[in-house]
């Protein structure tokens, strides 16, 4: 549930409140933002709603919005499939998070 997984993205915002990259990623996985983005748009809202800074809301959100344009597409066409593709798409989605790092 959304109030389940604001408590696991507290709870590691506890530990890191400046997420890394792979931070990052992992939370909008966790929240499955790829295929409900409304979803970890509100897991955002209600952990702002409950203590989350604005900045680093808003680097998640700068995040997704980065990842969100790995096209799997693109990966297939260079002949990554299965297990493979998985992994490309979540090496890009990284780079692409890495990159708004600096």
């Amino acid at each position: 549930t959304l109030a389940q997984l604001r408590l696991q993205m507290a709870e590691q915002l506890a530990q890191t409140p400046q997420p890394a990259p792979e931070d990052q990623l992992a939370m909008i996985t966790l929240a499955d933002g790829w295929r409900r983005p409304e979803r970890f748009e509100q897991l955002l809202l209600a952990c702002q709603a409950t203590g989350m800074d604005k900045a680093t809301g808003a680097a998640l959100q700068r995040a997704y919005a980065a990842a969100a344009k790995v096209e799997a597409r693109e990966l297939m066409a260079k002949g990554f499939k299965g297990k493979a593709l998985g992994e490309a798409i979540h090496q890009q989605r990284l780079e692409r998070i890495s990159q708004l790092q600096g």
